[in-house]
């Protein structure tokens, strides 16, 4: 097992305790894990099952805009969009995608969920001059 799976795998069996590891190991399965690393040290892991997106950082690591964009732009190349979810009492979790450019679309009785249409954090566009002749 990679250190990204694990990594991954420890944060669902918190956030899932009642699950055994059998049954965490097999949703697992079902998903594309992919690293984050700075400077060769893992420092957080994605997981993407077709365009859905989910992260995790370590606690000591801080994600920053330009870094999120850089790890975003190849999934973005790959999939055109970026989709996610998030249970509706992980009010955490709806800040950092509002943060991080995911739009809400809409909500059913356990999740809300979001779409990422445009990749985040792109350069600025100068305002508009209009000269008065």
């Amino acid at each position: 097992m990679s250190p990204a799976h694990k990594l991954v795998l420890d944060h669902l069996a918190q956030a899932y305790p009642d699950q055994s590891a059998e049954m965490l190991d097999q949703i697992l399965g079902q998903w594309e894990v992919l690293p984050y690393e700075q400077d060769g040290d893992l420092v957080g892991a994605a997981m993407m099952n077709g365009s859905e997106f989910h992260c995790i950082t370590l606690p000591t690591f801080r994600l920053r805009r330009k870094q999120m964009r850089s790890f975003l732009e190849p999934l973005f190349a790959r999939h055109g969009m970026l989709t996610t979810r998030v249970h509706h009492n992980d009010v955490s979790n709806q800040r950092f995608n509002a943060a991080f450019g995911f739009k809400k679309t809409w909500s059913d009785e356990q999740f809300h969920y979001y779409v990422m249409a445009d990749l985040p954090f792109g350069e600025r566009k100068a305002a508009c001059q209009l000269s008065h002749s």
